[in-house]
């Protein structure tokens, strides 16, 4: 029998059910107890029951398998991924070892890793255009679910004869080793990216290709590059670790593309990013009178580029942010092209909307309500344990969307 914990978190991100509660936001499996296909591509399910499997876990319908074992096992689960009724699979193929960052629910290496998505859910938190505010921040916001993928990470797998195993003819071999690369030189990971205009599709020469420590508010340089003429930017010799991947030009809208995770000389590989140049909208802030709120910061929600996809401006402390005029009068730039979702912020002020602006954009009018302070009594709560917190829940009247 499997041992199964369970931590959802999907509660907070319900809104009149636009989001599906059923689906836990976190699952932590281990053992060998089988799973069901979960709303996957036909023949998943083989390669997810394997039974070498260690341990699984999902997030919003992203799930992992995670597995141990030598060279036949291995073999076995790549011609598992053939058989998957997909139009393409994926075999990655990396050095070193897979992290074991919340990996604590067993012990051991894992020498290869199965990721497949629910489909419904991959379209409920990536392909949601009629709600792109945060949402747009999700790394995948409006691009194709990806396809089945298994990774083998060789540092650990030292059972697995990598010179063994028989890709079949189905199977998208991705080589992920700076060893096999034409930079195998590097004394420790590499990065190549070619970044292109959004519009034209034509290479930016001078874009600045950037990694960075931390997460999204704490970011250290770690190495950069410029783009050569073809808008090629290649970053030799990172240390191990995970990064932040950012590219920049003059003339564009910053953009962050995601994490590079180097377990020790792997390869990074962005064949196309996509730069949108810069732009701005401007407006004004009143109250529901129409007066003009003088000091309110203005700043991104969530943004989509013109091509559909998110675009995350950089971090979550460098976004773009404007302050009102006396007149209440804004200005927010830089801005990629497409359209945008703002959050306003004034002590005694409140204001939440699901609305988007297009970028470029005039004479947007947003509007903030006074707010005020609602003071009460909990009765009983000293008869409850000592630590027990106590929530509130205030319901507004009327439509809370609309």
């Amino acid at each position: 029998m499997s041992k199964i914990s369970f931590l959802s978190i999907s509660a907070l991100l319900i809104l009149n059910g636009l989001f599906p509660s059923e689906t836990p936001a976190v699952r932590e499996v281990g053992g060998a107890g089988a799973v069901s296909n979960w709303d996957w591509p036909a023949g998943s399910e083989k390669l997810a029951n394997l039974p070498e499997r260690l341990a699984f876990w999902d997030h919003d319908g992203d799930t992992h398998f995670l597995y141990r074992g030598g060279t036949q096992q291995f073999q076995a689960a790549v011609d598992a991924l053939s058989a998957i009724d997909a139009s393409r699979v994926e075999l990655l193929v990396f050095d070193g070892a897979l992290p074991r960052t919340n990996l604590g629910f067993f012990s051991g290496a894992v020498h290869w890793e199965f990721e497949i998505w629910h489909r419904e859910s991959f379209r409920t938190w990536h392909q949601t255009p009629e709600f792109p505010g945060f949402l747009s921040r999700l790394l995948l916001f409006g691009r194709p679910i990806p396809p089945p993928r298994l990774s083998i990470y060789l540092g650990a797998a030292t059972e697995v004869d990598w010179s063994e195993i028989r890709i079949p003819e189905k199977v998208t071999l991705l080589d992920r080793r700076v060893a096999t690369s034409p930079w195998a030189d590097s004394s420790g990971g590499v990065i190549r990216a070619v970044i292109r205009d959004m519009e034209t599709g034509e290479p930016i020469p001078g874009a600045i290709l950037e990694i960075g420590r931390g997460d999204t508010r704490i970011f250290a340089l770690v190495e950069s590059a410029v783009a050569d003429a073809e808008g090629v930017a290649l970053l030799r010799d990172i240390p191990a670790g995970s990064h932040a991947v950012t590219v920049s030009c003059e003339g564009y809208a910053r953009r962050e593309i995601g994490r590079y995770q180097n377990y020790g000389a792997t390869l990074g590989v962005y064949d196309d990013i996509r730069l949108s140049p810069e732009s701005a909208i401007r407006g004004r802030v009143t109250d529901v009178d129409g007066v003009p709120v003088e000091g309110v910061i203005v700043g991104v929600h969530g943004m989509v580029a013109i091509d559909g996809t998110g675009y995350l401006p950089y971090r979550s402390d460098k976004d773009p942010t404007a302050h009102s005029q006396a007149d209440g009068s804004f200005t927010l730039a830089p801005l990629p092209l497409g359209r945008v979702a703002l959050w306003l912020r004034k002590a005694g002020f409140s204001s939440f909307s699901l609305q988007t602006y297009p970028i470029p954009g005039d004479e947007i009018t947003l509007i903030m309500r006074k707010s005020g302070t609602i003071r009460g009594r909990v009765s009983g709560w000293d008869s409850l344990p000592a630590n027990q917190k106590i929530y509130l829940k205030i319901v507004p009247v009327g439509d809370p969307i609309g």
